[in-house]
């Protein structure tokens, strides 16, 4: 961190630099600009308490840009090879470009993260700091990889590649937006052909995989609940041991419950819903207008009491 103005004081902190050069290099008063990568600057206790926990950060940089870095010395940084590990829970390799880095929000980021490997340990450090904490699904997670790019200002990182997990893959293009008072939201394209939603859900006795191409605005986490305004289409979806086909959404998920259209043409019934419904609620609650043909609750293990 910035108090780390020689070598032995950054030895003290278990930091080795690939780079002779960097303990004098104009850029060695930011060092750490990795971890304002990975974790932005809200806290710098939080920040050295980061530091602690890693073992080893092999950095290679140059200069961006020679003429900037005349006019705007130490703005830029270039790292053609990046590795964070701490040797147990997490595994980070890529290479990164920072532009700005003293800009605050507006620092600029270019990463290619080719090897992203976190157990369930590491899985909660990297959450807690990028999303401000582990959301409900990743905490059934035993591991996560990744593989894919991250572009864009601080305050609107993009995120692009594949995301494997214990529970499938996915295949993701987001935006996390930051706004001032630190909160965090994720727009963008979502779609696995395997996802285990009942693993997420840690109820597997209901709910088993999906197949979906999803697009998201404004995802997040409120009073326990995601929210977020869903559009797209979800191919197969398993629920209470049947398999749903050929469902369509176009509203907003919050509370537990769902304002739009849902659509549904399935071999066992055609549903056309428009309104909301809310059945996470200890009454549940229906305001909507449906339209059902040839639907047959027992095929779709809704109900045994309408055979036939």
């Amino acid at each position: 961190h910035p108090g780390h103005k020689n070598r032995q004081n950054a030895k003290k902190q278990k930091l080795f630099f690939q780079d002779p050069f960097s303990a004098d290099h104009p850029f060695g008063y930011h060092k750490h600009f990795l971890l304002f990568f990975l974790f932005p600057p809200e806290d710098s206790r939080k920040q050295q308490d980061i530091y602690q926990k890693y073992d080893q950060i092999s950095i290679k940089k140059r200069m961006l840009c020679p003429r900037a870095y005349a006019e705007h010395p130490g703005k830029n940084i270039d790292c053609p090879t990046l590795r964070l590990t701490d040797n147990h829970s997490l595994m980070i390799n890529g290479e990164a470009s920072v532009a700005d880095w003293n800009a605050g929000r507006n620092m600029y980021i270019m990463g290619k993260l080719t090897d992203v490997n976190l157990n369930k340990e590491g899985i909660s450090t990297v959450m807690s700091n990028v999303a401000g904490k582990v959301p409900p699904i990743f905490q059934q997670l035993e591991y996560v990889r990744f593989s894919g790019d991250a572009t864009g200002y601080l305050h609107d990182l993009i995120i692009t590649g594949l995301l494997r997990t214990g529970a499938g893959t996915i295949k993701a293009d987001v935006m996390m937006s930051i706004d001032k008072q630190q909160n965090r939201t994720y727009s963008g394209n979502i779609a696995s052909a395997d996802l285990n939603v009942g693993k997420l859900l840690d109820n597997e006795k209901k709910f088993g995989t999906a197949d979906f191409n999803l697009e998201l605005k404004g995802f997040n986490y409120k009073n326990h609940y995601p929210e977020s305004y869903i559009k797209g289409n979800i191919a197969s979806f398993e629920y209470s041991q049947y398999k749903y086909e050929n469902i369509a959404l176009d509203g907003v998920y919050k509370d537990g419950g769902f304002n739009g259209k849902l659509a549904m043409d399935d071999d066992n019934g055609s549903v056309q819903i428009n309104g909301n419904f809310n059945v996470a609620c200890a009454i549940p609650e229906f305001n909507l207008k449906a339209v059902l043909k040839n639907l047959r609750p027992d095929n779709l293990h809704l109900s045994d009491k309408y055979k036939d």
